[in-house]
């Protein structure tokens, strides 16, 4: 599709629409593109934030992304190294990782929140981002609370499961606990997980 898009002009960012669909009768999906969007979109810039956060690398073959771990390697066991007074290091495949991201979350009450009752409920609910072990959850601040609007993105070790398992879609801080996202879609997504 790219080469087919530069062939005709096109240079840059471009993003692509699937729909997964199922066939009862064969019991098999087929993947069919339904758009075209010659923009930097949403799910490039959440996937750059991702790559950031994670600083991995995806392997398009196998539908992995994996974190990179750094392995020291000991002075004069590497012969190309055996001149050199500084140890070294190389990388090795680490852990997969996946994330999830809702770009636009719309909650009138987040604009009556402060940042730091927001963070701290954050805090006090055990949701966060482990830079550590590289998963958790990260909020993207789309303009201000006073919008009433924010983004969220979470890394996890299971595909699909942190936004809808750690959050349970409640607004943190929130005096009014209604639900950003349906319970019966996070009871769905549960069930795809486990």
């Amino acid at each position: 599709i790219a080469r087919v898009a530069f062939k005709h002009g096109l240079i840059g960012f471009l993003g692509l629409d699937f729909v997964l669909s199922y066939d009862a009768r064969s019991g098999t999906h087929s993947l069919m593109a339904v758009d075209l969007n010659p923009r930097l979109t949403d799910s490039a810039t959440n996937f750059m934030l991702f790559d950031c956060l994670i600083n991995g690398k995806f392997f398009p073959a196998l539908g992995e992304y994996r974190m990179m771990q750094r392995k020291a390697v000991e002075k004069g066991k590497d012969s190309s190294r055996q001149n050199s007074n500084v140890g070294s290091s190389e990388a090795t495949l680490g852990p997969k990782r996946f994330y999830t991201a809702i770009n636009y979350l719309y909650q009138p009450q987040i604009s009556s929140l402060q940042m730091n009752t927001f963070f701290n409920a954050c805090r006090l609910g055990n949701i966060a981002y482990d830079i550590q072990s590289n998963q958790g959850t990260v909020f993207i601040l789309i303009d201000s609370f006073a919008s009433g609007a924010l983004g969220v993105l979470s890394v996890g070790r299971d595909l699909l499961s942190e936004v809808a398992i750690e959050t349970k879609g409640q607004i943190p801080g929130s005096r009014i606990h209604d639900s950003l996202v349906d319970p019966g879609i996070i009871d769905s997504i549960q069930l795809i997980v486990d």
